[in-house]
């Protein structure tokens, strides 16, 4: 395995977060080197002489896969599902799908009571509520509303 391949496979394995999104980020242009027609990366120039054989992309591919099923709460979780994006491997469906699916859930069960924290604060007089409407079943307006929210008394403190 190259230098540049076991840089990056080490590094998804830091303590460090920042790190770990560089190992990601490494990997994600080799894999694209290797699958997308035409690419070339500006980003990691080492990248564009990485061609690889179909058992060291496996071995990414299991690898990647791996750390997300170790880490599905790491910060880098998303970086790591941007790496299996390059592949463009339809036989990654089953897992994207399950995922998708956990990742929902976790969502779906915080909802209600973002929505009562919203209505709460707009008991309260602060304008979380976006156009004065609430709905509980709106739960991608009641997420915007929340994060629109925190943004702004981001700003102000």
């Amino acid at each position: 395995m190259s230098p540049l391949i076991q840089y990056a496979l080490d590094a998804i394995e830091s303590d460090d977060a920042e790190v770990v999104g560089e190992g990601f980020l490494t990997l994600a242009e080799v894999v694209a080197v290797n699958r997308i027609q035409n690419f070339r990366s500006d980003i990691i120039p080492e990248a564009n002489n990485e061609i690889l054989e179909l058992p060291t992309l496996d071995e990414i591919r299991l690898a990647v896969r791996d750390w997300i099923e170790r880490n599905p709460d790491h910060v880098q979780a998303g970086a790591a599902f941007w790496v299996l994006d390059k592949f463009r491997d339809e036989s990654l469906l089953p897992f994207l799908r399950q995922w998708l699916e956990r990742y929902v859930h976790r969502i779906k069960s915080c909802l209600p009571t973002l929505g009562q924290i919203l209505v709460d604060l707009d008991s309260l007089g602060e304008p979380a509520i976006s156009d004065k409407s609430y709905s509980v079943i709106e739960h991608g307006k009641n997420l915007d509303d929340a994060i629109r929210y925190l943004n702004s008394t981001r700003k102000e403190a």
